[in-house]
């Protein structure tokens, strides 16, 4: 067991950020992110305070699905929406609301690199988000491939590079063989 603290909560979800732990994936509280106390030792970081918790949009129907440190944020990923937590601590953390209508539904979808995340939507197609704003649906050069597999929706990005002006990235539907999926960057 990682901790026997009887505060830390059920997840399938973890990201560490900013020396904290950050849980997601409980299904009794789907929308609901949690987090360790400040880790000045690894016994800190195996701490939780009940109240230590985010609520990201709980009634909007859909769960949190993927967690990314990236770009000094923690990315937070649900079915239809992408959150940014920023901060270092509850005296200072800003929950944001930075993409509507398009998220993810794999944990292991969303991969940040030097020119964005990357990241599988929730339909399967394959988009580009600056950590910002800005969503860039990058799909359409490869939409044989993904008409071309049964089971799209399980792909996971993992990786990502940038070869003779065009993004490679590394998907997979078991942890054993990668499909390359190519696509030209505009």
């Amino acid at each position: 067991n990682f901790t026997s603290d009887a505060n830390c909560p059920n997840a399938t979800i973890v990201c560490y950020h900013k020396n904290m732990l950050f849980l997601a994936g409980d299904s009794s509280n789907p929308s609901v992110l949690t987090f360790s106390n400040l880790a000045t030792t690894l016994t800190n970081l195996q701490t939780f305070t009940a109240t230590d918790v985010i609520n990201v949009a709980t009634s909007d129907g859909s769960k949190i699905r993927a967690l990314l440190s990236a770009y000094d944020s923690l990315y937070i990923f649900k079915d239809y929406s992408i959150w940014r937590l920023s901060g270092s601590s509850t005296a200072n953390f800003y929950l944001e609301k930075v993409v509507d209508g398009v998220g993810t539904l794999s944990a292991q979808s969303p991969v940040a690199t030097p020119t964005g995340i990357y990241f599988t939507s929730t339909e399967g197609s394959v988009f580009q988000y600056d950590g910002a704003y800005t969503v860039k649906h990058i799909s359409t050069k490869i939409t044989t491939t993904i008409n071309n597999s049964n089971k799209f929706s399980n792909l996971s990005c993992r990786s990502s590079s940038l070869k003779n002006n065009a993004r490679v990235l590394a998907a997979s539907t078991s942890a054993r063989c990668a499909l390359p999926l190519k696509c030209s960057l505009k």
